[in-house]
C-alpha cells in the first residue's frame, strides 16, 4: 500500500512543475509586452502584498485607521521598489530562465509574511532588518533552485 502514494506523488510533482513553467512562460510574455519593472511589479503584486482579506487588518483599527492604512500602503511601496532594484537588472522573466522566474515567485511568496508581519512600522531599521532577511530567503531559494545572482 505504500507504493500507491508514491505513484499519486509524482503526478503533483509533474502538474506541479508544468504548472511552474506555465506561469513562467506567461510572465516572460508579459515582461516582454509591458517591460521588466511591470512584469516585477506586478509579480510583487500578486505573491507579495497583502490579499484583500488581509488588508482589514489595518482598516478596522478603532482610531487612527487611516493614518495606519497610509503607513501600511507606503510601506508596501518601499518594498515592493527594493524588489525592483534588487531584480530589474537580473530579469527574472528572461525567456530562456525558467528556472530563476520560478525562484523569483517562489521568493516572492516566502518574504509575504515578513511584509505583513508589521506592515505600517516596516520602515527605517525595521525596512532594513526586513530586507536583509527577504536577501538570506533570496540566497536559499536561488540555490536551491540552481540560480546564481
Amino acid at each position: 500500500m505504500e507504493k500507491s502514494p508514491k505513484k499519486e506523488e509524482a503526478p503533483k510533482s509533474g502538474q506541479a512543475i508544468i504548472k511552474a513553467y506555465v506561469h513562467h512562460h506567461l510572465w516572460t510574455k508579459y515582461a516582454t509586452s509591458k517591460g521588466v519593472e511591470k512584469a516585477i511589479k506586478k509579480s510583487f503584486k500578486a505573491y507579495a502584498s497583502p490579499k484583500d482579506s488581509q488588508w482589514s487588518k489595518y482598516t478596522n483599527k478603532p482610531t487612527g485607521n487611516l493614518l495606519i492604512t497610509y503607513h501600511a500602503v507606503s510601506n508596501l511601496d518601499n518594498v515592493r521598489d527594493l524588489v525592483v532594484k534588487k531584480f530589474k537588472p537580473m530579469n527574472p522573466f528572461t525567456p530562456n530562465h525558467w528556472r530563476l522566474s520560478m525562484a523569483f515567485v517562489q521568493w516572492l511568496k516566502a518574504i509575504n509574511p515578513i511584509v505583513l508581519q508589521d506592515l505600517p512600522n516596516l520602515s527605517g531599521d525595521t525596512l532594513d532588518e526586513a530586507w536583509e532577511h527577504m536577501m538570506a530567503q533570496w540566497v536559499i531559494i536561488s540555490t536551491q533552485a540552481g540560480c546564481s545572482e
